[in-house]
Parts: structure tokens; C-alpha cells; sequence
């Protein structure tokens, strides 16, 4: 990382310098690219041009990646860009390594107790350490509090946080002993981890003690409130996912709240109907929506002749606290069923423009992003307002946004699509169909809507390199979207022989792991500074 940082501010040495406040000497010079002594690289710091980047802080310690160069640095903006991006990434890799490999993990700010990042990874410790022929037993308990949320309506923030720091001292109490350790895993959730002989057992006496402890109400702002609580309890198998035991408990507790909650339940195999999963999903995806779990990633668009980078395409994905980060498979037909993509699709939006006007400030011309939109966003009153407006808080050129509708999207009120789009086209966004092909859309018809070019299903792709008559259907599509003044885009392109046809077939732009899977922000930075260097050095 720090040689690349090195090589793509060019005439700069990168370095990554760690200091230990309790030790008097020197700071710790830990990398150097292009290498330096130590004290070769600390008299240019203290001599010449230097951008520099905290990485880290606190009363024992600090760390900072930085460049230094010889004469004045040309491009201020790349440079404290780029520096700002490695010192992010190396923060969040130490803090990987701090919560699998210090003792205690991260803590919930409020009660002191493990948070749910730190009590994931002791739930993996466990089950690793547990062995086929082992008395050993792992079991988790997770406690949901029941109806909480009235406590933050009647109390405010500051009594919400007074009532979790008193039920947590009470759960504390409770969960006590050898090989029991209680965090804090939700605004309102704690969980339990159980290790040992019997664990198992164990678990069901511990629950019945969080029933009894619960039973005297608790005191804010001198009124008494009572409150539940509904428990779920999993046990661990060799080799299961730290996340999956966890969302064995949580179904539990999905079945015990479709009871009316307030018990506790055991998870069995029965549980897993797909009703229950239904359910489980479209709670954490409405979670994931209030605690801003999902993100974008960027996937680039190039010239299908060269490779050079054309745009990039943001997509949206959930990185959810167990799973991993999740395609919108997982998850888009939820925020549609629960008409929450509305509001999520304006983030999406609002995002990608502040993206593009960030890496236009950074390299000095237009990188447009493009964003997939759904029915419910085009319909939606205000739409054009909002993407204009949108635009102006980015400020960012209308060209820097394009937007992929499907053709389902134009068929389900055309007269009003029409009407859209004409006004996006006036605002001077661009629009493309998406997975052209899949729908019922024929280019005839898509010449009387104001879109500036579609997609490629990638299923007209797959046998292009092999496929006298796929190639044929795509050479016809290519040279009728041109005649119309329509850019084509070929989606899924993995293998160099695919990318060769497309190139043969006049296709105008490419997209698909052949060139680069779908990048957070981060490394999609990267991937401009690399393209921007190729290009100068061309």
C-alpha cells in the first residue's frame, strides 16, 4: 500500500510513521517507498514539501502515512487525496487486528460491554476451539428487550441511554462465572456467549434469571417502568459460522415475538421455514436502512477498444454485521416490498454525485457515475426536482449522473415515462436502458424515448466468443442503436475472447470482471489514479 502510494504521487516518497508517546526517542519510521533511511527521510521531512495524514490516536500512541518530496508537490489535490485513502485503510486494518488479537476487543461506549463486532469474534474464538469429541459446549444467548422504543419515545435520548445502562448492570449481575461473557449487540439487544461443560443447560438457568431480574421495574426520571424481555438460545456446532448461531438465536426470537415475546425459546431445526426467514430478513434489512449499512461500490465502465476508464456504475450493497457484504439479491426485494428503496435510491444518488464531483476535483475532468433507478424512484413525485437539486448540493455538471432504467420500468406508465425522461433530457441527464433484451421493449419503440443508449443483457454475451448466431443478434442491435444515436454498452464481459468480439462488433463501452469487480470507494480511487497514470504515461 505505501508503495503504491508512492508510485502514484510521482516525484514523493511515501512513508508510514508510528510513535510511542512513552518512549522519549525517536518516532518509528515503519515503511519507506522509494526506500530512505531513517535519517536520511526525517531530515527531508523536516526540510521539504510534505502532505500528512493521521492514521491513528490516543493517550499511548500515533500513527501517520504522509509523502515528502524534494521540491514543491505538483498536485496537491491527488496527494492529500491519496494519502487520506491508504491512512484510511491501514486505520481499519489495525483495527481488524486490535479485535481479534487484544484481550477485552471494542467496547460499546455507553455500558462498557464487548460491542457486537467484538462479540462476533469471541463467538468465533469459541467455536473454533470446540472438537467433535469435546465436552465442551458452546451456547449464546441473545436477549431483546421488549417494545423498547417507548422508552426513547417517552424519555428522550438521554433516558434511552439511562435505561440500557441500568438493564445492563442488571444483566451484568446475572451473567456471571467462568466462561461467560455478555455484550452489548443492538440498541436494545445484548448477547450472552457460554462456554464450557454443559453450556447448554446452562444457558436455559441464566435466561430464567434475566426473566427474574427484569421483573422490578426500572427508575427514569422518577417513574417506574416495566419491561420484558423475549430470549433466544442457539448452540454452537464444530465448525459453524460465528453469524450463523447468532441468526439461530434471532429466529428464535422471530417466533417467540409472532407468540407475543416475553419467554424465552431454544432454537430448533424447524425453525428455519422460509415465513420466519421472511421475516427475520425484512427486520434486519429495515435496520440496516436506520444504521446505514449499506454502501456503494463502484464497478468501472471502459472504452471497449482500449480499457480506459469511460465511468463507473455505482451499486448498491448491504455490509451486514454477520453475513458479510451482500448483493442486492438479498435484499433489493425487500426495500421494495417495504417501499424503503425510495428513501435508500435518494442515498444512492445522493452519494455517486458527491463521488463524481470529488475524483472531478481530484484528476480535473468528468467521471460520470451511473445509477441503477427502479419504477417507484421514476414515478415518484419530484423525482426531476430532487435529481436537480441533488446536482447543485454536489456541484456537479447534469452529465456527471446517468441513470439505467429497465425496460419493465419505461412499459409501466409510458405516457408518464415519456414525460420523465424528456424532462431528465432538459436538465441534461443522460439515460440508458438497462439488461437490454430481458423485457418487452423493441428499438423501434425505444426510439420514440429520449435515452441515450442501453445495456447489453450479459446473457446476449455468454456465447458471443463461440456463437456465429449470437453474434449476429449483436451486430444487429449494435448498428440499429447507432443508427438511433444510441451509445452500447456490453454488460459481463469476463474473458479476453469475449472482449475481443465485443471490439469487433463496434460496441461503444464494456463492462465486467474482465477489467475489474465491483470497488468500494477506496480502491475506486485507485483505480482512477492507476487509469490517469496509464493515460500520462501513454
Amino acid at each position: 500500500m505505501i508503495q503504491h502510494l508512492g508510485r502514484t504521487v510521482r516525484g514523493t516518497r511515501a512513508f508510514y510513521i508510528f510513535r510511542d508517546r512513552t518512549d522519549p526517542g525517536q518516532p518509528q519510521i515503519v515503511a519507506c517507498h522509494p526506500p530512505l533511511s531513517d535519517e536520511a527521510l526525517l531530515r527531508c521531512l523536516e526540510a521539504h514539501d510534505v502532505v500528512c495524514t493521521p492514521v491513528s490516536e490516543d493517550d499511548s500512541h500515533q500513527a501517520w502515512v504522509g509523502i515528502a518530496s524534494d521540491t514543491s508537490i505538483a498536485n496537491q489535490e491527488l496527494a492529500h487525496e491519496m494519502t487520506s485513502v491508504v491512512a484510511h485503510s491501514i486505520a481499519m486494518d489495525l483495527r481488524s487486528l486490535a479485535l481479534e488479537g487484544v484481550p477485552g476487543g471494542s467496547r460499546d461506549r455507553e455500558t462498557g460491554l464487548l460491542d457486537r463486532d467484538a462479540f462476533t469474534v469471541r463467538v468465533g474464538q469459541a467455536i473454533d476451539a470446540l472438537s467433535a469429541d469435546s465436552t465442551t459446549q458452546v451456547a449464546i444467548l441473545v436477549v431483546d428487550i421488549d417494545r423498547f422504543q417507548r422508552v426513547a419515545a417517552r424519555f428522550g435520548d438521554v433516558g434511552e441511554v439511562e435505561g440500557i445502562t441500568q438493564l445492563s448492570t442488571r444483566l451484568s449481575a446475572v451473567a456471571t462465572g467462568d466462561g461467560v461473557t455478555l455484550a452489548r449487540i443492538g440498541n436494545d439487544r445484548f448477547g450472552v456467549l457460554l462456554q464450557g461443560p454443559g453450556a447448554q443447560a446452562a444457558a436455559g438457568a441464566l435466561a430464567a434469571g434475566f426473566h427474574e431480574c427484569l421483573e422490578t421495574p426500572l427508575l427514569l426520571a422518577d417513574e417506574l417502568i416495566f419491561v420484558t424481555a423475549s430470549i433466544g438460545v442457539a448452540t454452537a456446532t464444530p465448525g459453524m459460522r460465528p453469524g450463523m448461531l447468532i441468526q439461530r438465536a434471532d429466529l428464535a426470537i422471530t417466533e417467540l415475538l409472532a407468540k407475543g415475546g416475553s419467554a424465552t425459546l431454544a432454537f430448533r431445526d424447524g425453525m428455519q421455514s422460509e415465513p420466519a426467514q421472511q421475516l427475520l430478513r425484512e427486520r434486519d434489512v429495515r435496520l440496516a436502512v436506520a444504521r446505514h449499512e449499506f454502501t456503494i461500490h463502484f464497478q468501472p465502465i471502459v472504452g471497449a477498444m482500449h480499457g480506459g476508464l469511460h465511468a463507473f456504475e455505482a451499486l448498491l450493497r448491504w455490509r451486514n454485521p454477520e453475513e458479510g457484504l451482500l448483493p442486492p439479491s438479498m435484499f433489493l426485494d425487500v426495500l421494495n416490498e417495504t417501499g424503503l428503496i425510495a428513501s435508500v435510491g435518494q442515498r444512492v444518488i445522493e452519494e455517486a454525485c458527491a463521488h463524481s464531483a470529488r475524483w472531478m476535483a481530484l484528476c480535473g475532468s468528468l467521471v460520470p457515475v451511473s445509477v441503477n433507478i427502479v419504477p417507484a424512484q421514476l414515478y415518484s413525485e419530484g423525482f426531476c426536482d430532487f435529481v436537480a437539486q441533488t446536482l447543485t448540493d454536489a456541484g456537479l455538471p447534469p452529465t456527471g449522473l446517468l441513470l439505467e432504467l429497465t425496460e419493465e420500468a419505461l412499459i409501466h406508465d409510458a405516457l408518464k415515462a415519456h414525460d420523465i425522461l424528456e424532462a431528465l433530457k432538459t436538465l441534461g441527464v443522460r439515460v440508458m436502458i438497462d439488461d437490454f433484451g430481458t423485457g418487452y421493449s423493441s428499438l423501434a419503440y425505444l426510439h420514440d424515448l429520449p435515452v441515450s443508449g442501453l445495456k447489453l443483457d450479459r446473457n446476449f454475451l455468454r456465447e458471443i466468443d463461440h456463437s456465429a448466431k449470437q453474434r449476429e443478434i449483436v451486430r444487429s442491435i449494435v448498428r440499429l442503436a447507432h443508427y438511433m444515436g444510441m451509445v452500447v454498452v456490453a454488460e459481463g464481459i469476463e474473458t479476453a475472447d469475449q472482449w475481443s468480439a465485443v471490439r469487433d462488433l463496434d460496441c461503444d463501452l464494456a463492462q465486467g470482471f474482465r477489467f475489474a469487480r465491483p470497488l468500494d470507494a477506496e480502491n475506486a480511487t485507485r483505480y482512477l489514479t492507476r487509469d490517469l497514470a496509464r493515460g500520462e504515461a501513454a
